[in-house]
């Protein structure tokens, strides 16, 4: 959440300035430590404040906020998609037929590495599971939910990097941050960048929405299950949802907000996604043994094979990234 409401602070910078990730207001150091706080730092806790505030006050007004930023969002995707295929000034990879004849980037370590940003694209795909409980006919709407959503996202990840590979060369791509601003500006002039970085930030904005909409519902679960604190099992009287768990979750990610960059925060977010994308995998796994006669409305396809081979990825990909990191350290 906290990497969210950052990257959202990211782009709110881009239309004001003075509120940017770069608009400091604080420079310190605290026990040698260096640490500044930007005015983007506050708007990213502001973001998490206010959504906090409409999930505070029930599941419905929740739902509804996020069924509009979702609607939106797709919309404004659509039409990036469509524009930047259609029309443009194009002089990227894809349209220039360039052949690509440098395969020394091409092994196992850079794949590994590339794979953490992607799979940061991708997470969310689980997230029909933290609000089980309130969703109706799980048995039929939950892998549906996991189905359908995976494959639009996988679609639209596709659809964006090809007018992206369309607009830019790959040179030019290297480092780039905010390559959606960068490839607008090249398809269709500096003016509807505007239109993008909006897009992006209404994005970013719907997917914290979402995150801060099922989180509470985890600690709630882990509460009830007696490994966690006990009052996040609280439910309002009023509004029927876990209040105090949605406050505590708001006050944690904004001390986080506060404590570092949109960079470190996402690398922190996927290094511990993936250790849990495994730990997921194996749950399958034993589950079966422990409580085999539990009723199973789902059976996971291709079992064991394919849950194991989806812990085996991830379990290379966290490999990789500690390889990658130390072979950094070495070099310096």
């Amino acid at each position: 959440m906290a990497a969210l409401a950052v990257a959202f602070a990211e782009f709110f910078g881009y239309f004001v300035p003075a509120l940017s990730t770069k608009s400091y207001l604080l420079k310190t150091s605290i026990a040698g430590i260096d640490y500044t706080l930007s005015a983007g730092q506050l708007i990213a806790v502001a973001a998490i404040a206010v959504l906090s505030a409409v999930n505070y006050f029930g599941i419905k007004t929740a739902i509804t906020v996020q069924n509009y930023f979702t609607f939106f969002r797709i919309a404004a995707v659509a039409i990036f998609v469509i524009l930047g295929l259609a029309i443009g000034h194009k002089e990227g990879y894809l349209y220039s037929n360039q052949s690509f004849t440098d395969f020394s980037m091409f092994n196992l370590k850079y794949i590994g590495l590339g794979l953490i940003a992607v799979f940061w694209t991708f997470d969310g795909w689980y997230s029909v599971n933290c609000t089980a409980e309130e969703v109706k006919k799980p048995e039929r709407n939950i892998p549906l939910g996991l189905i359908l959503g995976t494959l639009s996202v996988t679609t639209i990840y596709l659809l964006v990097n090809v007018v992206y590979l369309l607009a830019l060369p790959i040179d030019k791509m290297k480092g780039v941050a905010r390559i959606g601003e960068l490839a607008s500006t090249q398809l269709f002039g500096p003016t509807p960048t505007i239109f993008v970085a909006g897009m992006i930030m209404v994005s970013i904005f719907g997917c914290l929405s979402a995150t801060i909409l099922y989180g509470p519902r985890v600690y709630y679960a882990m509460a009830e299950d007696k490994s966690f604190f006990k009052s996040m099992k609280y439910i309002h009287p009023k509004y029927k949802v876990p209040t105090k768990a949605i406050f505590w979750q708001a006050v944690w990610s904004s001390i986080l907000c506060i404590s570092g960059t949109f960079q470190a925060l996402y690398e922190y977010v996927v290094f511990a996604l993936v250790i849990f994308f495994a730990a997921t995998g194996l749950a399958v796994i034993i589950l079966r043994f422990k409580q085999p006669d539990i009723p199973r409305p789902y059976r996971v396809w291709g079992y064991p094979i394919l849950p194991l081979f989806f812990v085996l990825i991830n379990f290379a990909v966290f490999v990789n990234t500690i390889w990658a990191q130390l072979s950094m350290v070495v070099k310096k």
